[in-house]
């Protein structure tokens, strides 16, 4: 079982690669380990439970950075 950086991607979501790649591939290496029996699609829908979860550090896809606040009118 081996999942490409394209595959889980497009499994997240998220077009852009980045050091939060990484961190992804070594958390689906030790599911693997955990799961030797287990395929290519159950690992992809760990995966998505995780990031709907929110166990996974995915980059911001919002329209704005996370570190701004909406203006407030006085």
């Amino acid at each position: 079982l081996e999942l490409q950086g394209r595959a889980i991607m497009k499994a997240v979501g998220i077009q852009q690669g980045g050091p939060w790649l990484s961190e992804v591939q070594h958390r689906i290496m030790q599911w693997q380990l955990d799961h030797p029996k287990a395929d290519a699609d159950e690992c992809l829908a760990w995966l998505k439970d995780e990031q709907a979860a929110g166990n996974i550090p995915l980059p911001s896809t919002g329209a704005e950075p996370p570190s701004k606040k909406p203006r407030m009118k006085k």
